[in-house]
C-alpha cells in the first residue's frame, strides 16, 4: 500500500500547485480587468492613481520578461491615464516610448492594433492643443495603415471631430455619412447613437432639417441602453442646438435633464461640465463674466504648466538627441578606426604577402641556379673529367708519347676536376661547420696558409638554409679568385655574430687590384642580394684584398 500512498501525496502536491499557479493567474487577469475597468469609466483621481500604479508596474515587468508588446499594452494605458488626469505631455512621452518599442520589433508585430492605438492616442494629444494638422495626419495613417473597417469607422470619426473643430462642417459630414452607414451594417445600437448624434449635430450646423431628429433618435437609444455618459453627451448638444435656434426655454429644459443624469451619476467630470452648460444659458452679467473669468485663469494656469512641461519635454528631447548624436559620433569614430585599422592590416598584409612571394620567388631562382650548378659539376666530373682521364690513360698505354703532352693533359684534367669541385657546393647540414672548414682548407698549400677564426662560435642553427649555402658559395668564389688572381701567402677568414646576422670578414696578403670588379665578384653582389645579404670589396694594389659579408 505504501506506494499507492506516494503515489497520491504525489498527485495531492501537484495538484496544490497547479491550484496556486492557477489562482495567481486569476488572480492576475482579474485584476487587469479590474484596472481597465476603471482606466475605460473612471470615478475619480484615486482609482486612475491606483490603476496607474498597476500598469506601471506591469510594465517594468514585461520589460524585464523581454516581453515588448506586454510593455506596450501597459504604456498604452499608461499614457491613456496620464492623458486624463491633465499631463498631457507626460502621456506623450509614455506613447512615443511604446512607439519606440513597436519600431525596435522590426515587423515582429504581425497584428496593426497596437500601431493603430499609438497613433490614434497621438491624434487625440494633438487635437486636445488644437494642433488640428498633425492629429489628422496621424488619423490618415491609420487608414492607410489598415483595410479593417472598425478600425477605420473610430479613424474616420476622429477626424470629423477635428473637421467639427475646425468648423469645417462638409468635410466632417462626409467623413460621418462613412462612419453612419458602417454603424448600421454592424448592428451595435451605442455605436449607431453615436454616429448618428454626430451626424445630426454636423446637419444642424450645415442647417440641414434631420439634424434634430437624428440627435433626439440618437438620444432615445442611449436612453434604451442606458448609456449614462452618451445621454449627456447628447443633452449637451441639444443645449447648444436650441441656444444657437434662440430657443433659450427650450435649451433650460435640455440643461435641467442633463443635471438630474449627471448629479445622479456622482461623477465630478460630468458635473461640471453639465454646470458649465447650465451656467452659459444664465442671463446674469456677473456670473458669465466670472465664469469667463475663472475659464481664463483655468486656461492660463494650464497654458502655463503645459508650456512648462513641452519646454521641459523639448529639452529632454534635445538631451536625448545630443546623447544619441554623440554616441552616433562615437560609433562612426569606433567603425573609422576600425576601418583604419582593417585597411593597415590590409597594406600590411599586402606587404608581408608581397616580400613573401618575393622571398619565394628568390628562393626558387636560387634553387634553380643550384641545382643546375649542381648538374653541370656532375657533369664535368662524371663525364668530361673521367673522360679525360680515360683518354688519357689510353695514349699513355698505347703510345710512347712526349712527357710534356702527357703533363699537360694531367694539368687540363686537374683544372677539370678542380673546376667541378668549385662549382659543385655540398648541402649545408647539421655538420655545416665541418662542411664549410673543409670546402675553405682544400685551397691550404704549401705556398698558401688558410686560418679560419670563430667559425664553430656561430649559432648556425639559427641561419637559414638557403643564406647558408649562398655564404659557402661566396667563399668559395673567394678563395678560387685567391687562388687565381692574389698570390697571397696567407688568407685569415673570421666568423662574427652581432644579434640575428653573421659577419664574415675575409683578409689576404695578395697583390691586391683596382676597385674593378670582375664577373665573379659581381656574381658574387647578386647572389648575396637573393638571399636579402650585403658584400663589399676593399682593394689597393701590393695591399691585399679585404672583403666583408653580412648575412
Amino acid at each position: 500500500m505504501k506506494p499507492a500512498k506516494d503515489s497520491f501525496l504525489f498527485f495531492f502536491v501537484c495538484m496544490v500547485f497547479i491550484t496556486i499557479g492557477s489562482v495567481r493567474a486569476q488572480q492576475q487577469t482579474d485584476s487587469s480587468f479590474y484596472y481597465y475597468n476603471i482606466l475605460r469609466q473612471p470615478t475619480n483621481h484615486s482609482g486612475l492613481h491606483d490603476a496607474y500604479i498597476y500598469f506601471e508596474n506591469n510594465r517594468k515587468k514585461r520589460l524585464r520578461e523581454g516581453d515588448s508588446l506586454g510593455a506596450i499594452l501597459y504604456l498604452r494605458y499608461i499614457a491613456e491615464i496620464q492623458n486624463k488626469l491633465g499631463f498631457s505631455y507626460e502621456s506623450e512621452i509614455s506613447i512615443a516610448e511604446a512607439l519606440k518599442l513597436l519600431d525596435n520589433l522590426n515587423g515582429q508585430d504581425t497584428l496593426p492594433e497596437p500601431r493603430i492605438g499609438i497613433y490614434n492616442h497621438l491624434g487625440i494629444l494633438y487635437k486636445q492643443r488644437n494642433d488640428y494638422d498633425k492629429a489628422l495626419y496621424y488619423y490618415n495613417r491609420i487608414l492607410n495603415l489598415t483595410t479593417d473597417e472598425p478600425y477605420r469607422n473610430a479613424a474616420l470619426n476622429n477626424k470629423a471631430n477635428v473637421y467639427i473643430e475646425q468648423e469645417q462642417y462638409t468635410q466632417a459630414l462626409e467623413e460621418l455619412q462613412q462612419v453612419y452607414r458602417y454603424a448600421l451594417r454592424e448592428g451595435n445600437a451605442l455605436r449607431v447613437a453615436r454616429a448618428m448624434n454626430n451626424l445630426g449635430v454636423v446637419e444642424a450646423k450645415l442647417g440641414m432639417p434631420e439634424g434634430l431628429a437624428h440627435m433626439n433618435k440618437a438620444l432615445e437609444i442611449r436612453k434604451t441602453e442606458n448609456h449614462t455618459s452618451g445621454i449627456i453627451t447628447s443633452y449637451t448638444h441639444l443645449i447648444d442646438y436650441y441656444w444657437d435656434q434662440g430657443d433659450l426655454k427650450k435649451a433650460d429644459s435640455m440643461a435641467a435633464e442633463a443635471r438630474k443624469i449627471a448629479f445622479a451619476s456622482k461623477n465630478p467630470k460630468w458635473r461640471s461640465h453639465v454646470l458649465s452648460k447650465i451656467i452659459d444659458l444664465k442671463d446674469d452679467a456677473d456670473i458669465l463674466e466670472f465664469k469667463r473669468y475663472t475659464d481664463s485663469v483655468t486656461d492660463a494656469e494650464q497654458m502655463q504648466r503645459n508650456t512648462y512641461i513641452s519646454a521641459k519635454y523639448n529639452f529632454e528631447v534635445q538631451e536625448r538627441k545630443a546623447k544619441e548624436s554623440e554616441l552616433q559620433r562615437v560609433k562612426e569614430r569606433s567603425r573609422r578606426i576600425v576601418f583604419q585599422f582593417v585597411l593597415l592590416f590590409l597594406v600590411l598584409m599586402s606587404i608581408w604577402i608581397y616580400r613573401y612571394l618575393r622571398i619565394r620567388q628568390k628562393r626558387k631562382i636560387i634553387e634553380e641556379v643550384n641545382a643546375t650548378e649542381a648538374a653541370i659539376s656532375r657533369k664535368m666530373h662524371d663525364e668530361v673529367a673521367n673522360d679525360m682521364y680515360r683518354v688519357m690513360i689510353n695514349l699513355q698505354t698505347k703510345y710512347d708519347l712526349p712527357p710534356e703532352i702527357l703533363d699537360d693533359l694531367e694539368r687540363i684534367y686537374s683544372m677539370t676536376r678542380n673546376l667541378s669541385r668549385e662549382i659543385q657546393i655540398p648541402e649545408p647540414g647539421i655538420d655545416y661547420p665541418e662542411v664549410l672548414t673543409g670546402l675553405l682548407l682544400q685551397f691550404r698549400t704549401e705556398k698558401v696558409n688558410i686560418i679560419l677564426k670563430g667559425l664553430s662560435d656561430i649559432p648556425w642553427e639559427s641561419v637559414k638554409k638557403d643564406k647558408k649555402y649562398m655564404l659557402s658559395y661566396v667563399l668559395m668564389e673567394l678563395m678560387v679568385n685567391m687562388r687565381k688572381h692574389s698570390e697571397a701567402s696567407v688568407v685569415l677568414i673570421q666568423f662574427l655574430h652581432f644579434g640575428r646576422h653573421v659577419h664574415v670578414v675575409y683578409k689576404d696578403n695578395g697583390k691586391g687590384s683596382t676597385q674593378k670588379k670582375g664577373k665573379g665578384l659581381t656574381n658574387v653582389e647578386t647572389r648575396m642580394k637573393l638571399v636579402g645579404g650585403t658584400v663589399s670589396f676593399v682593394s689597393e694594389p701590393e695591399e691585399g684584398f679585404y672583403v666583408k659579408i653580412i648575412i
